[in-house]
């Protein structure tokens, strides 16, 4: 499945918030995905494996979304 940058950038940019509050288990974030910013749950699975894959706290948010070529 294909995202546009945008969608990466604004689900990875709120899953490092929701990562930061340290009070939800990141594996169960796809749900806050789903239910915040409105994808299917398909959809908000796929964007937090793609997270868990590219998170590096001294990477911006962009580059990390960008990091995924042709899947973004």
């Amino acid at each position: 499945m294909t995202y546009d940058f945008e969608q990466v950038a604004d689900a990875f940019a709120f899953l490092d918030t929701l990562r930061e509050f340290g009070e939800v288990n990141m594996f169960g974030a796809a749900t806050y995905v789903a239910e915040d910013l409105g994808h299917d749950k398909r959809t908000a699975r796929d964007l937090v494996s793609m997270w868990m894959k590219s998170f590096d706290p001294e990477v911006t948010v962009e580059d990390r979304a960008r990091s995924f070529g042709e899947t973004v």
